[in-house]
């Protein structure tokens, strides 16, 4: 009985070791990975796909139970993130915002310049 109880221990020492040497090794992925602009696209993509900047509230609570469950997967997401780099994922919303102003920027100097060009076309 003492040698089972001995051997249930050193299995639950070798399950904890595994466990924190995957730990260990997902934190390394994830430092690796942070501010590698695939990875922000990525993970946008993920977190929309969870929902996240929805509102998870229904009135059909299956719905909402299964909504706030995809939100569960965003949040674990960013709570890995933040325990590596708090200031991240502000930075990645920050990079993502700024983007989008230079392409919007960029779109409307094109509109005005094809809108020029057909001004000269009637003159």
């Amino acid at each position: 009985m003492i040698d089972d109880y001995e051997a249930q221990l050193a299995e639950e020492e070798e399950r904890k070791k595994i466990a924190e040497l995957d730990a260990a090794d997902t934190t390394g992925a994830f430092r690796r990975l942070l501010g590698q602009p695939d990875f922000n696209l990525v993970l946008f993509w993920l977190l929309g796909r969870t929902g996240l900047y929805v509102n998870s509230f229904s009135s059909d609570e299956a719905a909402e139970r299964y909504q706030l469950g995809r939100h569960s997967v965003a949040l674990e997401l960013l709570s890995k993130i933040d325990s590596i780099d708090s200031t991240a994922y502000p930075r990645m919303l920050l990079d993502r915002a700024q983007q989008r102003e230079l392409n919007r920027a960029a779109k409307e100097a094109r509109s005005r310049k094809s809108e020029g060009r057909e001004e000269d076309d009637y003159a």
